[in-house]
């Protein structure tokens, strides 16, 4: 037993004295216990006022313990404790976050409720004091025995008190009976503490095993502390209202005093303003003199110039009228013509000249190539060919030496779209005048970074125009010279900068916990220690929260650095965007989350360093509410020779990190799952566990064609039956085929063997109304809906659209499709003048896509109807398929209505199709149909949150566009439209 301990509890002073006053005797014993056990975790069942719990938090504090408190209560009280207000909680809840946020947690609920909060074996020391009975104190020690660790530390209150229904007692005999390794204290109305049969040797609490005479001689000397400790009490509560009084007084005087001082101040403010105003005039006025001067002899020098101009000028129209009367101008007239559109286009001619081959091959000729070149001239002009050309270099996979084009683009983009230095100023006002000021607490760990890195990082950080922030700093025992000096130079010159020096090297998620321990904000921000934020990135993150302030999660579109500090590689994010974010870590920087939050995540989990901000933000956003993106460039990636910028192979160990991250949250959200590699690196395919094996009905609309596929003629209704069963391994599916009652007879032979339903159509051709049809007899719980052009590419096809369509707010599901030469023909849809269109459509079938956009997982607002999966209770509640459009876009109407009632649309990278539609055949919609698309939809389609408004979307191909002034103007003073949850 450690006396020094003893002898510190002897002094102990409570810095929170409240009645009821059952609990004040124990409070020296309560200091010296919980620095006796130094236990890891601490709980408390039952805190009322808090007496008890505050008396372990501030012995956790004066003993620079490392100890995680958490109380348990209703805060609604008890037949025993008695009812009481909320007034009682808001008092334990703000002496709490004023004095011991930093490892102490309130836990507003039920006993029952909480103990799910806690791992197995975690808890090294309980005090129970809940409702007294015998029954609800066994019942709260049994249901809590599995959380104790090996040798736990277990106090009972009320031990001494037999009176009304009071039960401690009863339970109490019989614990000290299993637990031998008990005492028990019979003052303020008893307490009994007893420790765990297997307590490691060096656990053992030496007083809970002495002999009876030292334990007596232990009991006396905590009993005669506890009455010192009640006399204090008394005497506190005796005089308490005098003090108050005094107070008051005093409170009154300071009050008086400071509007005087304020009164004199705003006086001599006044003045001063008043005599700088005078003296700002005069200067005005002598100003303006001198420039009235100057523009009077400017004006006369001015005239001079424009008479001997008007001379020049009527010299050389009449030198221009004889040339143009010549025979040799008349004769060289076309030369000058052809000369003139080859030097205003000779770089748009050299790009298109390198691709003549190649386009004059795909046209299917010379004459036809000359033909579709004009038509896009007259449509579009020079720059809508340069676009076509550029496409067709990548749809061949042949790289585009265009790196200048971006590079020039992207440098227009920050020039034209980016704030300028007044735009700054002008929010720098606008932010002071917020409603809500909320606090963030950029959280960094810092390790052996080059000086000139860490300065820059630093130095941004500085620069922001949103005040109310503090940079806490977690340096990871770096060990080269500079870094400590450089950072205790800057914390000097700003209070704002917090550090904490570690002793040991714990490496990234270590090191950021340490950094967040720091952090007293309202929203924590991550950043690298090589890395830049603009200026306005917190001004940015702010003005959003005054939009709306309960969000949770905010974050923003970024880019990279290179060493010479030049940027370039914009990443144009879509908005919030779940199954983008299993595909690849997409949100990254810059973002911004509340702490509440963030302290319920307990930080980082060294297990996934590499992928530990993806792991949290996976765990992050599971618990969030609301989340927003701003679409602006707020955060710039250093791209470091070896680092993740640069390239994701340089860690192989990331990836591996986050393949156990995602598993996990499989694991989290649907009980199970697995995760793959993605065909390029960094990107992911999460398989959620399937629940219950739900009958899918598949419903396909036919009219029994034959179409020439692979060099051969093929009956399609009967070749999609076979592919979907000889080839996909679900098997709880029907098939529902909705034809015109005119099948052949050869097509009925062929799929008699499978089983399919048939639905007889008759009247004019309307495909939502067959669809509708065979909806309607479908038993399944899902729908699926397919053309009859289609053949299974991989067998797990249909699982990996249900495990999406099962998940919670999906809403439909589209598949990755192929055409018969394998190339793209449906990876999502992108809206342009608020009308569908597929986006990479004909690229390489490989092809990664922006963003992993083809090989991954992605929201869009809608999917193409050739292979679509959603739920029967769904598509009736939305009235299924809108029948007015007949042919086209009644699968796009369907995930419209979908998306509008709140649910998300799933483009599902694994499930790959063919579909033997035309690579070359141009789309054909009837304009009745595209004005009554419009019509319905043109409140919604204003924006697309899944297809950024800085990519050129005809066609949608995520390319950078380049005429920036016919982008939507977005005020710089203003935040964008926020995207929910």
């Amino acid at each position: 037993m450690n006396h020094n301990n003893l002898i510190s509890a002897a002094s102990f002073l409570p810095n929170s004295l409240q009645v009821p006053n059952a609990w004040v005797g124990h409070l020296p014993f309560a200091a010296w216990l919980i620095n006796e056990v130094a236990p890891k975790i601490f709980v408390e069942l039952g805190t009322h006022s808090g007496n008890s719990y505050f008396a372990f938090c501030q012995s956790v504090v004066e003993n620079n313990l490392s100890s995680k408190c958490y109380a348990v209560d209703t805060w609604q009280g008890d037949e025993h404790a008695g009812q009481y207000e909320d007034s009682i909680f808001l008092a334990v809840n703000s002496h709490n976050e004023d004095r011991y946020a930093g490892f102490s947690r309130l836990l507003r609920t039920t006993f029952d409720n909480a103990v799910n909060h806690f791992a197995d074996a975690s808890i090294e020391l309980l005090h129970i004091d809940g409702l007294h009975t015998y029954e609800a104190v066994r019942h709260d020690f049994e249901t809590w025995l599995p959380k104790l660790a090996p040798g736990a530390i277990v106090m009972f209150h009320d031990t001494n008190v037999r009176e009304r229904d009071f039960g401690v007692w009863k339970l109490w005999e019989e614990l000290q009976a299993i637990y031998p390794s008990n005492i028990e204290f019979l003052h303020s109305n008893g307490l009994g503490v007893l420790q765990l049969n297997n307590a490691p040797a060096e656990k053992k609490l030496a007083c809970l095993n002495s002999p009876a005479a030292e334990k007596k001689l232990f009991v006396n000397f905590f009993a005669a502390l506890g009455a010192r400790q009640l006399e204090r009490f008394d005497l506190s509560w005796q005089y308490k209202p005098q003090l108050v009084n005094l107070e008051q007084v005093i409170h009154n005087k300071d009050v008086h005093i400071g509007n005087l001082d304020s009164q004199i101040f705003h006086l001599n403010q006044a003045v001063a303003t008043r005599d700088g105003r005078i003296a700002n005039l005069n200067q005005i006025i002598f100003d303006k003199d001198v420039h009235i001067n100057n523009l009077d002899l400017m004006l006369h020098d001015k005239d001079v110039h424009i008479r001997n101009l008007d001379q020049i000028a009527l010299d050389r129209i009449s030198m221009l009228q004889e040339m143009k009367a010549s025979t040799s101008w008349r004769i060289t007239a076309p030369i000058r013509n052809i000369a003139s559109v080859f030097i205003r286009n000779r770089k748009r001619i050299q790009l298109v000249n390198s691709l003549l081959p190649s386009y004059i091959d795909s046209c299917g000729g010379l004459i036809p190539a000359v033909i579709k070149v004009a038509k896009v001239l007259k449509r579009d002009g020079w720059s809508g060919l340069v676009k076509r050309v550029l496409i067709l270099k990548a749809r061949s996979g042949t790289p585009i030496e265009n790196s200048q084009l971006t590079a020039s683009s992207y440098g227009n983009y920050i020039a034209t779209m980016e704030p300028s230095a007044d735009d700054l100023k002008a929010m720098g006002k606008i932010a002071q005048n917020f409603t809500y000021q909320p606090k963030f607490s950029i959280a960094v760990p810092v390790y052996n970074v080059d000086a000139q890195w860490l300065t820059a990082f630093i130095e941004s950080v500085l620069a922001q125009i949103y005040a109310n922030w503090e940079l806490c700093i977690a340096d990871d025992h770096s060990i080269e010279p500079h870094v400590r000096p450089l950072l205790e130079s800057y914390a000097a010159k700003d209070k704002r900068i917090k550090l904490v020096f570690r002793e040991t090297n714990g490496h990234i998620s270590a090191a950021t916990n340490s950094a967040l321990e720091l952090a007293t904000g309202d929203f924590v921000c991550l950043m690298d220690n090589d890395d830049e934020i603009a200026a306005h990135a917190l001004f940015e993150f702010a003005s959003l929260l005054n939009r709306d302030s309960a969000l949770d999660m905010i974050y923003s579109d970024e880019d990279k650095l290179d060493m010479a500090g030049n940027r370039y590689e914009p990443f144009f994010k879509p908005d919030w965007s779940p199954e983008a974010l299993e595909g690849c870590m997409y949100t990254a920087h810059f973002a911004c989350y509340r702490m509440s939050l963030v302290r319920e995540l307990s930080g980082f989990r060294s297990e996934f360093n590499g992928a530990q901000d993806y792991d949290f933000v996976l765990r992050f956003t599971e618990r969030a509410t609301k989340i927003a993106h701003i679409p602006k460039v707020l955060y710039h990636w250093r791209a470091i020779p070896g680092s993740t910028a640069a390239s994701m192979d340089a860690k192989d160990y990331v990836l591996d990190s986050a393949v156990r991250a995602l598993t996990e949250r499989a694991k989290r959200v649907a009980g199970g799952g697995e995760t793959r590699l993605g065909a390029y690196s960094g990107s992911f395919d999460l398989r959620y566990k399937i629940s219950d094996s739900p009958l899918v009905s598949i419903v396909i609309p036919s009219a029994g064609r034959m179409a020439h596929v692979r060099g051969k003629d093929v009956d399609l209704l009967s070749q999609v039956i076979i592919s979907i069963y000889e080839k996909t391994t679900y098997r709880n599916f029907e098939i529902i085929i909705v034809d015109n009652n005119d099948l052949r007879i050869e097509t009925i032979e062929a799929i008699k063997p499978y089983n399919c339903q048939f639905v007889h159509f008759e009247g004019k051709f309307n495909i939502a109304t067959k669809m509708n049809m065979g909806a309607k007899v479908a038993r399944g719980e899902y729908l699926l809906f397919m053309n009859d052009d289609i053949e299974v590419i991989t067998p797990d096809w249909m699982e990996c659209m249900l495990q999406l369509c099962q998940r919670k707010g999906v809403g439909a599901v589209g598949a990755k499709l192929h055409y018969e030469n394998e190339s793209l023909q449906h990876v999502g849809i992108a809206f342009w003048n608020g009308l569908p269109d597929h986006i990479h459509r004909a690229y390489p079938g490989n092809y990664p896509g922006h963003l992993f956009s083809a090989v991954a997982n992605r929201n869009y607002l809608a999917v193409t109807g050739a292979v679509l999966m959603t739920k029967q209770e769904l598509f009736k509640s939305v009235g299924g398929f809108d029948e007015r459009f007949a042919i086209n876009y009644n699968d796009i109407d369907y995930c419209l209505k979908v998306f509008k009632e709140g649910f998300r649309i799933v483009f599902a990278a694994g499930a790959q199709l063919c579909h033997y539609e035309s690579v070359s055949r141009e789309a054909v919609v009837a304009q009745d149909e595209i004005n009554l698309f419009q019509q319905k939809w043109k409140d919604v389609l204003t924006n697309d949150p899944y297809y950024s408004v800085y990519f050129d979307n005809h066609p949608p191909v995520f390319a950078l566009r380049h005429d920036w002034t016919a982008v939507p103007s977005f005020d710089p003073l203003k935040s964008p439209v926020i995207s929910h949850v």
